[in-house]
């Protein structure tokens, strides 16, 4: 009976393994494609699973955003807009001009920004980020990575470099340069 016990053991052993690397091998398969997701709707259908992971359905697509670090719930009538190649999905509240981003990338890709472009265009949100324009491309500061006490200004040259976490701000027409500090994860 001990070997009729060992071999079933055995097999179920081996069956967990199993279930458990072709649940990480699809894992990574999907966190490789979240950079190359393209889409812009109404979320028609959500549900969320025990670990709090959303499944979207949009345009009639699902999406299982596993990897997206969400600080707000996704709701059926909020807009989500993904671009390829950005790692941030854009969601636009039902009924309401709030907008919210969210990260498909948990691994702090802020590090990474490099840039040094004139602020054409910059808001203020009420939750803490700054959304701000530089040469066509939008980057969001958020108030928990950087110290958004110094306010940015539409004409402000902004500076950084990849590998650090600090952006250097040089206002126009004057010789005032200040320094937004931020966290890394």
């Amino acid at each position: 009976m001990s070997g009729f016990k060992s071999k079933v053991l055995n097999y179920i052993i081996g069956f967990i393994l199993a279930v458990i690397t072709v649940i990480v091998i699809k894992r990574d398969i999907f966190a490789e494609n979240t950079v190359d997701w393209n889409f812009k709707g109404e979320v028609t259908k959500v549900k969320y699973d025990v670990k709090g992971c959303p499944t979207v359905t949009v345009r009639g697509k699902k999406y299982y955003l596993f990897n997206v670090v969400l600080m707000y719930t996704i709701n059926r009538g909020d807009t989500i807009i993904k671009n390829k190649g950005d790692l941030r999905i854009k969601i636009i509240r039902r009924n309401t001009k709030d907008t919210l981003y969210t990260d498909t990338n948990s691994e702090g890709n802020e590090i990474d920004w490099h840039f040094k472009n004139v602020v054409t265009n910059v808001v203020y949100e009420e939750r803490g980020f700054v959304d701000i324009m530089l040469n066509g491309k939008e980057y969001t500061l958020d108030d928990v990575i950087w110290d958004i006490s110094k306010k940015i200004r539409k004409g402000d040259t902004l500076i950084k470099s990849a590998g650090n976490m600090r952006i250097k701000i040089l206002r126009p027409n004057t010789q005032d340069t200040i320094y937004l500090n931020g966290r890394s994860n």
